[in-house]
């Protein structure tokens, strides 16, 4: 064994190596009595260390904190022939493995093979535990033991995303304090079953994220017991938040492309009816040239009816894109420029418009009529929004989208897109007006002041043309409609 003695009494050192031979423990002894020989021979990489408790100008106590901190396995035991029983306590507590008086060097052998075998057990949990965190932390799920009063003993580094705070300062914190769940989440009592050791579960739950936004995870809890008494809790929890959305997404899309299908259907066939009615109508009005008045002004409400349902259908059709359009490369934001006085004469004067149109906003691919379509509508819906008057901010800039990132991108292609916003302060909208507020015929107007057509021909617009919409809204708050349109030749992935 390489064992390292400070003493500055040779004959003292000597009295212990003796002692160990005597005891059948073999050593190879590097004897020192400065701190300078010391730290020196600590490089060596000794297996244990015997300190006695005073050496001129250094002793046990510095020792001991060096070994510590240098060799955290390495065993010290302490020698002396004047401390008292406080003093021995105190360096135990400071590190010291054991306190050997030297008119006993007989228990010195058995005390040192004492501390050899428990600095092997540190040594071999440790690596376990590190084994175990290396373990953990290669999964993509967070995973957090949970001690009985509630306390976090373990954690691995997927916790960082969801609750901000590394997994070791996670340890010793109430598991209810750092996943910020919130109120009516079920993950609390679904906790408390695991710990009684009633069941094993899972639990889904929101909780408020590091950067304050909502998040949903899906948790699974294990019961850790010993000799049938739980002992702790293991919970397993993985961030859902961008599979939420992108099933609620997928279940929208599938929604209004069933609805779109049946709308478009109909308004197919409906168009052609009216085709037909138009014309009839026109035959007839140059057949009545000479007819009584009140005949042909009958005749005209017809023909007038029939050409305001034969722009109901093409409203369809655009949402069902059915409906033919002509593309071309524009200037977003001066279409947009241009669009600012009509807009001003569709809202009105209680209503004040504010425009913030950047000037690199970009280039996009869309029939430019049916992008007025899209600001009018949004407009007259904000109008609408708003009877007592308000402010109506439209705005249009460049933006780069990260399709893998939680929010409105998620699952769309990442690159460079045009923004098209519409923010009003108006009435706002609860989650069930969200829901179906892109669907034709849709509408929280009275009967007779509107088709329901208006956001969901937004919404076929959009689609047609590649981009895809964002909805925030909150009653009393007002609403904001976000279109994002890509780019023309600016695809621009984001890394």
């Amino acid at each position: 064994m390489r064992l390292l003695i400070l003493e500055d009494r040779r004959a003292d050192a000597d009295l212990a190596v003796a002692s160990l031979a005597a005891a059948g423990v073999r050593c190879e002894a590097i004897i020192v009595d400065t701190r300078h020989a010391f730290i020196e021979a600590l490089a060596a990489g000794p297996e244990a260390v015997i300190a006695d408790y005073v050496v001129p100008g250094f002793g046990a106590v510095e020792a001991t904190k060096l070994v510590t901190a240098r060799l955290p396995y390495v065993p010290v035991i302490v020698v002396s022939g004047r401390i008292s029983d406080e003093e021995a306590a105190a360096i135990i507590r400071d590190g010291a493995s054991d306190f050997v008086p030297k008119d006993h060097l007989e228990r010195l052998a058995d005390g040192l093979r004492s501390a050899l075998a428990e600095m092997r057990l540190r040594r071999e949990r440790a690596e376990a535990q590190a084994l175990l965190q290396r373990v953990v932390d290669g999964t993509r799920s967070a995973i957090v033991a949970v001690a009985p009063d509630g306390t976090i003993s373990l954690a691995n580094t997927a916790v960082t995303q969801m609750t901000g705070f590394s997994p070791g300062a996670l340890v010793g914190t109430r598991f209810l304090d750092a996943f910020r769940a919130v109120e009516g989440s079920p993950m609390a009592a679904a906790l408390e079953r695991a710990m009684a050791g009633e069941e094993d579960g899972t639990f889904e739950t929101e909780i408020v994220g590091p950067d304050g936004s909502t998040r949903t995870l899906v948790g699974r809890l294990g019961t850790l017991t010993h000799d049938g008494a739980a002992t702790g809790v293991v919970v397993s929890a993985e961030d859902v938040t961008t599979q939420r959305e992108l099933e609620g997404r997928l279940r929208q899309a599938a929604k209004m492309e069933a609805v779109g299908q049946l709308a478009g259907g109909i308004a197919h066939d409906f168009n052609n009816l009216l085709t037909i009615i138009i014309g009839l109508c026109s035959l007839v009005q140059e057949q009545l040239e000479d007819a009584d008045p009140e005949v042909r002004e009958d005749v005209a409400q017809v023909a007038l009816a029939a050409e305001r349902a034969a722009g109901l259908t093409r409203q369809l059709l655009t949402f069902s894109r059915r409906h033919e359009t002509l593309t071309e490369t524009i200037d977003a934001a001066a279409h947009v420029a241009e669009m600012v006085p009509i807009l001003e004469r569709l809202v009105g004067a209680d209503i004040a418009l504010e425009a913030r149109l950047a000037h690199d906003a970009g280039m996009i691919s869309i029939d430019p009529t049916q992008l007025s379509q899209i600001l009018i509508n949004l407009a007259a819906n904000a109008r609408d929004a708003m009877p007592d008057g308000g402010r109506l901010t439209v705005e249009a800039r460049r933006i780069l989208a990260d399709g893998r990132a939680p929010g409105p991108h998620v699952g769309r292609p990442s690159g460079a897109y045009l923004m098209l916003a519409a923010s009003d302060t108006g009435e706002g909208m609860d989650e069930a007006t969200q829901e179906r507020v892109y669907e034709p015929f849709f509408t929280t107007k009275e009967i007779g002041k509107g088709t329901g057509l208006g956001l969901s021909t937004v919404y076929g617009i959009v689609t047609d043309a590649g981009g895809h919409l964002s909805l925030r809204s909150e009653v009393g708050r007002g609403t904001t409609f976000e279109i994002y349109l890509p780019l023309v030749a600016e695809e621009v992935a984001v890394a």
